[in-house]
């Protein structure tokens, strides 16, 4: 087994993809020979929009806008290729001049956001990724974003790969008022995660983050040039009044091309107004009312929501929250009494901060602001409350700073509303607000608007509108949603109904030949299925052996091709899925009615093995896969492999009598950065039923620690008293692995006890159901995206 020989194996639900490429080059040229960044292909990209040539084509995109003044607000847009080594995969390319993306999200690893050319601004977004996840040609803004790294080991994470390739392209990525630390799902391994803020790309890279909060995962060297041979001397690398653990410069690389900035004159080249003339296009493309904001750190340190910026009394500026709601996250709710918030620091010395008629709720703080960071709250601050409600709206323990107030009148409140603070009636009905939006078209799965597919109402958009268009993508995942906004679809708005709601998400990536995860959209429940073939040993189908009927199936079938497989024991049915069949789908009888049998193994030669029990029973190899009330016999490592896998409502069979035991797992995660591991939930551990008088000499452990980053968690099953107290093994190991991730979950059952469970590093017991959560099928495999489509019943989250 540990030769890691990939053998393709047919279940009653197979999907066969290709395969994950295994080189580690980020270097890597577009398979068709388009251009990619990796090539250092150098176009004379502007940022005029006359300029705004994009490459030829990238095909590893979901989504590529060219159309100048186009804005997306509350929609996620995820490239779901999984990380192990799959090159560029990126969510979206942005090459739209004045363009604005608004409370956005982009999941994915490499290369996960195209910023590529013209000006452009990113405003309280979550950016996920690996190597280089925000990258491109474009002069971009980023304000109020976090950008979470998702990559552990000792390769580390890149935030940035700037184009910028001559002393005369105008181009740049600015930072400000944002955080840089990890991917919370990474939040217990978050000591093996490291990142640099960006790489020389190109000769003229030009990267700046200012008063950013940087975590403890940034480097103190900060950049690196790692894929460089010498570090470039054109750059302009910088920092600014960063906060953090991770801020500190002292041990900053000593590049000709990077600067600390140690003035505000130097700094403000680099905010919106200036770096990107943002003071000329962007008010038409935000507004902020009616605002949920989510308090998502545990602990005694709490959370802050404000840190506003009036440094000066003839300084226009401060926040205003009308109708808001300030509340937990929602995924730390069971520990909703760890979290704590205050409205706002005062970070400047006329700091302005209202809320008003807001909800907040009770992890507000009595004191309701803070001065933690600062020696004196600051005398001349503007810290204002009016008609709030909700348990943490009680102002009667309240900072008593002359700064701050509680308003009584609506006349003092009236300052602070749209219409006055931020002179809205003047320019906010051109971009029409949420509730006064009329929508020019509708997107609705459902069919109750006017398309079902985002490119179809793209394409039915006017050419070349002067004014804003917006399209209404109702709640739901658009999956393989590949669009293009074309240069001629100008001023586009897509709406979603929030990120939360509104997905749109693919799997592409350059590595896979963008087929590494199978394609489910097509297929039919299996209640309603029309087979394409009919295998019967009693000849009343199209074929007698399973081999034939596979044989016989299309090559490269974009459509899923049923085959049914008849009532009948199958023996040494030894059967390839090649990876040019791919869609295949073998559907049985029942699997106490359709059995593939066969008994070969490696020591014997193929022959000598019971029917019914091995070595290696189930090889579960290669990218997501799900097993839904399953019955799973063997005796050691009898399942094993590589994928990520989910095993919901099975139940796993220990067969062999004796004092060396059962072993059930040996997961294959061989690297920090692949994507592999085991989950099972409401599961059942138990003996083999013909054993059941002889229980008492079986035997079995949960897994050994067969590669160095083995990683296996049980969840709410039952363990019965076959399971040894020390719960997992080293047996076959010279050393336990320091690495692994061995975890498990509310279990139930005599085996359950984890009191003598073995003590190494990589062995923990889970306690909140917020980490188990990570572990689920709508979590671990990203089951809500392509298991319905199958017509399998299953469960989500955690049992309730």
């Amino acid at each position: 087994m540990d030769e890691k020989n990939y053998v393709d194996v047919s279940s009653f639900m197979l999907f066969e993809a290709t395969g994950d490429s295994e080189a580690d080059s980020h270097e890597l040229n577009m398979a068709s020979g388009d251009t990619s960044h990796g090539m250092d292909v150098e176009p004379d990209y502007g940022n005029d929009e006359d300029d705004d040539d994009a490459e030829s084509c990238i095909y590893d995109l979901l989504e590529i806008v060219d159309g100048s003044g186009f804005m997306a607000r509350s929609i996620t847009f995820e490239n779901s290729a999984p990380p192990p080594k799959s090159h560029q995969a990126v969510a979206l390319t942005n090459n739209a001049n004045r363009s604005a993306f608004y409370q956005c999200v982009f999941l994915g690893y490499q290369d996960t956001l195209l910023a590529n050319h013209n000006r452009q601004f990113y405003k309280d977004c979550d950016i996920y990724g690996s190597v280089d996840f925000v990258w491109g040609y474009a002069k971009a803004v980023f304000q109020d974003c976090r950008l979470y790294a998702r990559r552990i080991g000792s390769d580390g994470n890149v935030v940035t790969a700037q184009g910028k390739n001559s002393p005369t392209l105008d181009s740049g990525f600015s930072f400000q008022n944002c955080k840089v630390t990890v991917d919370p799902n990474l939040a217990m391994r978050k000591s093996e995660v490291s990142v640099v803020l960006g790489r020389p790309w190109k000769d003229y890279a030009t990267v700046v983050f200012m008063e950013s909060f940087l975590d403890d995962i940034v480097k103190p060297e900060g950049w690196s040039i790692k894929w460089d041979n010498i570090p470039k001397p054109h750059i302009f690398y910088a920092e600014y009044n960063n906060s953090g653990p991770g801020a500190n410069t002292s041990g900053r690389i000593k590049w000709p091309g990077y600067r600390v900035l140690t003035s505000a004159a130097e700094a403000i080249p680099f905010t919106v107004s200036k770096f990107i003339d943002g003071d000329a296009w962007i008010p038409e493309t935000a507004v902020f009312q009616d605002c949920r904001l989510y308090a998502r750190r545990i602990g005694s340190d709490g959370n802050m929501v404000t840190a506003q910026g009036k440094n000066s009394p003839t300084l226009d500026s401060g926040f205003s929250f009308q109708n808001c709601k300030v509340t937990v996250d929602p995924n730390l709710a069971l520990r909703k009494s760890e979290v704590s918030v205050v409205l706002g620091r005062p970070w400047m010395d006329y700091a302005t901060v209202v809320f008003m008629e807001s909800f907040l709720d009770d992890i507000v703080k009595p004191e309701g602001w803070s001065i933690k960071w600062d020696n004196i709250p600051k005398p001349h601050i503007f810290y204002a409350e009016y008609n709030n409600s909700g348990p943490g709206a009680n102002t009667s323990g309240r900072v008593k700073w002359p700064g701050y107030r509680v308003l009584t009148s609506a006349a003092e409140a009236i300052p602070f509303t749209v219409s006055k603070f931020i002179d809205g009636d003047a320019w906010i009905p051109e971009t029409a607000p949420p509730i006064n939006i009329t929508f020019n078209a509708t997107v609705a799965q459902d069919g109750s608007g006017d398309y079902t597919t985002i490119k179809a109402a793209i394409d039915a958009a006017p050419v070349g509108s002067v004014n804003r268009y917006y399209i209404h993508v109702k709640s739901g995942v658009y999956k393989d949603e590949y669009v293009t906004v074309g240069k001629d679809k100008t001023n586009i708005a897509l709406i979603g109904d929030d990120a939360h709601n509104t997905f749109i998400t693919g799997n592409r990536s350059i590595a896979t030949g963008y087929t590494n995860v199978p394609e489910t959209a097509s297929m039919t429940p299996p209640i309603n299925i029309t087979f394409n073939a009919t295998v019967a040993q009693d000849g009343s189908g199209d074929y007698t052996t399973i081999k034939a009927a596979i044989d016989a199936a299309p090559v490269g079938s974009a459509n899923r091709y049923y085959i049914h497989v008849k009532e009948g024991v199958y023996r040494d049915e030894y059967v390839t899925v090649g990876k040019n069949k791919i869609n295949i789908a073998l559907i049985g009888d029942g699997a106490h009615n359709t059995v593939i049998t066969g008994k070969r193994s490696i020591a014997t030669g193929y022959t000598n093995v019971p029917e019914t029990a091995s070595m290696n029973t189930l090889l579960a190899n290669h990218n997501r896969q799900f097993y839904k009330d399953c019955d799973i016999y063997g005796s050691v490592d009898f399942v094993w492999g590589y994928a990520k896998a989910m095993f919901q409502d099975c139940r796993l069979y220990a067969l062999r009598i004796g004092s060396d035991g059962n072993v059930i797992t040996a997961q294959g995660k061989d690297s920090p950065t692949f994507d592999s591991g085991f989950s099972f939930q409401n599961c059942k551990v138990t003996v083999d039923p013909e054993l059941a008088l002889r229980k008492s000499e079986v035997s079995v452990i949960l897994g050994r620690p067969w590669t160095d980053y083995a990683t296996v968690v049980f969840m709410q099953s039952f363990l019965d008293d076959i399971v040894k107290p020390e719960g997992w093994s080293i047996s076959w190991d010279n050393i336990r692995k320091p690495y692994i991730f061995y975890a498990e979950y509310n279990n139930s059952g005599p085996g359950a006890n984890t009191s003598g469970r073995v003590k190494w590093p990589g062995y923990r017991v889970i306690t909140s159901a917020a980490e188990a959560s990570r572990f689920t099928v709508s979590k671990f495999i990203d089951g809500d995206a392509w298991i319905p489509e199958m017509g399998i019943p299953y469960q989500g989250g955690l049992n309730a």
